[in-house]
């Protein structure tokens, strides 16, 4: 368009300039009458139009420049939304890989340390376990433990009830005024087992009471319910008489 127009001037110009020149060689005055002033008059109102005509058509390409311009910046503003979406969708996406990493690494150490605790808890059941196979708790008992007692307690090895049931009988064997019975051959298991028990204990309640609040409050219910401090001051008392009534025995 910007080229049609300035040939479109041109042609115009030029043909207003053969018109003025015919005029002038053509016209029925001569021109050594024509006076200097006439002349310029004569030119400034000749050319006067061609003004007009360059300057409307300087208007036009000025408008059409401004046109194109906005057009460009209409077009580049449109172009900086795009980007500016995309890197809010980018940003967007990158905060939820990060959340779901951040979900996973503490997934992760939710799963090591429940891991951990289940397998001192193993460790625990396997010590109380071990004073049991070795007579501890039904040679000791103030009064003999009735049948539904041992059954409760053989009868949950695979569950946290076991620990329940091992404590029930260490406060029953505290709490007997005889002296342990027993065999030689079986004291330093029981006393092994027993020194097992409270370090798995005290490794939990490391591991529970951790800088890491959350690990408390995460585990709180289900270990509070086993009453772990309780079994574990029931086995140094337990591991306390055994010591000592093996004290009294070498004595005598």
């Amino acid at each position: 368009k910007r080229s049609r127009l300035i040939r479109w001037g041109a042609t115009v110009t030029a043909a207003w300039l053969i018109f003025v020149v015919g005029y002038v060689v053509l016209g029925s005055e001569p021109r050594e009458l024509v006076k200097p002033n006439q002349f310029g008059d004569f030119l400034g109102g000749s050319f006067a139009p061609i003004a007009f005509l360059w300057l409307v058509i300087a208007v036009l390409l000025q408008s059409n420049e401004l046109a194109l311009q906005r057009q460009e910046l209409s077009l580049t503003r449109a172009s900086l939304d795009s980007q500016t979406e995309q890197l809010r969708l980018t940003v967007e996406h990158m905060a939820k890989q990060t959340e779901i990493l951040m979900g996973q690494a503490d997934l992760s150490l939710r799963q090591s340390i429940e891991s951990r605790l289940n397998g001192r808890i193993e460790l625990l059941r396997k010590s109380l376990l071990a004073c049991a196979n070795a007579g501890l708790f039904f040679q000791q008992s103030d009064e003999p433990i009735g049948k539904g007692e041992r059954l409760n307690f053989w009868r949950n090895l695979e569950t946290d009830e076991f620990i329940k049931a091992a404590l029930r009988l260490l406060t029953k064997l505290n709490n007997s005024d005889r002296r342990p019975r027993i065999e030689g051959a079986t004291s330093p298991a029981v006393k092994d087992a027993l020194r097992r028990s409270i370090d798995s204990i005290d490794e939990i309640e490391t591991i529970l009471h951790s800088d890491d609040s959350w690990i408390e409050s995460e585990f709180a219910s289900r270990f509070g319910d086993l009453r772990l401090l309780e079994v574990r001051n029931q086995a140094k008392a337990a591991l306390n008489r055994f010591a000592n009534g093996s004290k009294r025995k070498d004595s005598s």
